[in-house]
């Protein structure tokens, strides 16, 4: 499980940070305790036992039945491993609840930039007649809301979709990603970096234009002086 086998003769000093993270694991497994408290376990790991790591931690936790905080920085750690996540800022707590619920209901800009990779756009604006503008009164997309002076708009990359056709709003490609499977497409939408993310079936290339057109059914609003939530759901 830990991948320590050919280390066992070594001293302490002639390890790794990464192996004496995981001879740390070790030790706290084998004590059985009901509760388990982990801060950064994973951190001085390579990428690829990281990711083997992250799931036998949560095959352990299950097949121990063990509670387990797991404090961590990595958003990726939080969301793949959590049955619920606290997200704090300074020491405070933001928000308590599943990773989905964290993800697409946060209670504000903190925890909606924090959680997701590539992050949420945000857009300064304001809404009129159920139109959001930005800053410079540019017409972004139609609204669930009538109108709101003073608002920040938050929608998640894959959220913006690319249009087949001539719909939506044309955005100046900036910088493409291929991720393998799916494009991180970084965009200007009148001033305004956008990230998109879309899948790698279609072919695309810097400085394209692209017409995009946001989900309506999924804009987020905040408070841009509180950074809370707007029009949340009863």
């Amino acid at each position: 499980m830990l991948s320590l086998t050919p280390y066992l003769k070594r001293k302490p000093i002639e390890l790794s940070g990464g192996q004496r993270q995981r001879v740390a694991l070790g030790r706290a497994i084998v004590k059985e305790s009901e509760i388990f408290l982990m801060d950064e376990p994973l951190s001085n790991l390579d990428a690829k036992l990281r990711i083997h790591m992250r799931k036998e931690l949560v095959e352990l936790q299950q097949n121990l039945g063990s509670t387990v905080i797991y404090v961590t920085h990595d958003q990726t750690e939080a969301m793949t491993m959590a049955s619920r996540i606290v997200c704090l800022k300074d020491g405070i707590i933001q928000q308590v609840g599943t990773p989905e619920e964290l993800y697409s209901n946060p209670n504000n800009m903190f925890v909606g930039g924090f959680l997701g990779s590539p992050p949420m756009n945000f857009i300064k604006g304001k809404i009129e007649d159920a139109k959001f503008y930005d800053e410079s009164s540019n017409y972004i997309c139609d609204v669930n809301q009538d109108s709101a002076k003073d608002v920040v708009l938050g929608i998640r990359p894959e959220n913006i979709k690319i249009s087949n056709n001539d719909s939506g709003i044309k955005v100046p490609v900036k910088l493409i990603e291929l991720l393998g499977a799916d494009y991180n497409i970084h965009a200007e939408l009148y001033g305004n970096k956008i990230t998109i993310n879309t899948d790698a079936n279609r072919y695309i290339k810097d400085k394209d234009e692209l017409n995009i057109v946001f989900d309506a059914n999924k804009l987020l609003f905040f408070d841009p002086k509180t950074e809370m939530r707007l029009f949340l759901e009863d």
